[in-house]
């Protein structure tokens, strides 16, 4: 008996054996390699210790502007209320700002944002009605190691260097932290860098061209973004007047990846302020960046998976190094990429 062509098969099938694996693993949450940052795919000063911080973040029309978003790496909005009314989850890693909010409670799908970065949850109070307890989920993934801490800054507040409420603004769209100052008082320590999206130096390599989108929740939370040939970056607005930091109010927010992901919403027992967005499951997308545009669509399998980005051929999409803002929007939401952009200026 020849056992040369069992043998070749036996080899065949061992030489498979990765490639299989790494196909079922593709849902699993990317590791960034030694010196690169998981959140941008930059690369890191030496010494770098990875601290993801996801804050919730006020986006109603009297807490604007917001404090420290330039300094966050990813940013999600996603709807808080019925009939279009967002909120903003700020992941911060590369720059802990010591002044971000205004700080507000949170929900639900807030704690699925954060487990793609196994990141802490930083808020001031959470929904805890039942059906819809914002608390609850949140205990039960820091259980199962999928968000690194719960830290509500509540327990925290007008501790100076921490928690303060600013005389500036009325309440509740006062309440600012210090990330460092947080991280300290919970002794967090560094952990694994650990993320959803692939980067490549290339970042989008074909697609339609797009040098202005605008995303449309309503009339009150409308983004716009407009490419810079120059800096291969879109600036973001708001409302088409500047979206500017809170902390300077003069350079307006700008990003190398504007993501647009379509997640069915619903509201539990028809109350409008217990919203729940299916972040498990799987729906369509659109990606901007390099001032072109390729749609797709998205996959979560689970809570301790990462949403998979894919272009409508099924290909991974690879994002460009820089920093990604991310809507998570209904079918209610309105998108425009044609390309007229009518801009504002911040003294309008």
């Amino acid at each position: 008996m020849n056992k040369t062509p069992i043998i070749a098969i036996f080899l065949t099938l061992m030489l498979l054996m990765p490639l299989v694996a790494m196909a079922e693993d593709i849902n699993a949450r990317l590791v960034a390699a030694d010196g690169i940052s998981p959140t941008t795919g930059l690369p890191v000063e030496e010494g770098y210790q990875h601290i993801p911080m996801a804050v919730n973040v006020c986006l109603e029309p009297a807490s604007r502007p917001q404090w420290g978003l330039s300094q966050a790496d990813v940013i999600y909005e996603a709807i808080n209320y019925a009939g279009g009314f967002t909120r903003l989850t700020a992941i911060f890693a590369n720059d802990l700002a010591d002044h971000v909010g205004p700080v507000r409670s949170y929900r639900i799908h807030h704690v699925n944002l954060a487990s793609e970065w196994g990141a802490a949850m930083v808020h001031f109070g959470a929904q805890t009605s039942p059906g819809s307890n914002a608390k609850e989920y949140g205990s039960s993934m820091l259980a199962k190691g999928y968000i690194m801490a719960d830290v509500d800054a509540m327990s925290y507040e007008n501790k100076k260097g921490i928690c303060v409420r600013e005389s500036s603004r009325r309440a509740p769209w006062n309440v600012s932290v210090n990330l460092g100052g947080l991280i300290d008082a919970k002794g967090l320590g560094a952990v694994e860098g650990v993320g959803p999206l692939r980067f490549s130096p290339e970042g989008l390599t074909s697609g339609d061209e797009a040098t202005f989108v605008e995303v449309s929740y309503n009339k009150l939370y409308s983004a716009q973004y407009s490419y810079d040939d120059d800096t291969a970056l879109y600036t973001r607005y708001y409302c088409k007047r500047p979206d500017l930091d809170g902390n300077d109010d003069e350079s307006p927010l700008t990003f190398a990846n504007v993501i647009v992901q379509t997640a069915h919403t619903s509201f539990f027992n028809g109350d409008g302020s217990r919203p729940n967005i299916q972040l498990i499951g799987e729906g369509d997308a659109h990606y901007f960046a390099g001032g072109q545009h390729v749609s797709g669509h998205w996959r979560r399998e689970g809570a301790e998976s990462r949403t998979v980005y894919m272009d409508d051929n099924g290909d991974e999409i690879t994002f460009k190094p820089g920093k990604t803002f991310i809507h998570i929007v209904d079918n209610n939401t309105s998108l425009d990429s044609d390309g007229n952009s009518q801009m504002g200026d911040e003294d309008e």
